[in-house]
């Protein structure tokens, strides 16, 4: 096991964000990939580290918690989906 690495539960404990969206930022690149594949796959700290800087902006911003498009948001603008 990677000393500087998570798991994908770590992560999601640590920053509140679902393991499914940690995945979808992972495929596009939004954050650093796997340290190691296979059943026990390990995220570098980084990768934590950045999601709760999303997660902070996120909450400030008023934005909802799904990464889902929606026409709900107060300011009545279509939100889109965290890309960077």
């Amino acid at each position: 096991m990677e000393p500087d690495s998570l798991s994908i539960q770590e992560l999601s404990d640590l920053t509140g964000i679902e393991p499914r969206t940690i995945r979808s930022y992972v495929e596009r690149g939004v954050i650093p990939g796997l340290v190691s594949m296979a059943r026990g796959a390990r995220y570098p700290r980084e990768s934590g580290q950045r999601l709760q800087v999303f997660r902070l902006l996120r909450d400030a911003s008023g934005f909802p918690r799904s990464s889902t498009p929606t026409n709900h948001h107060p300011t009545s603008r279509k939100e889109m989906p965290l890309t960077i």
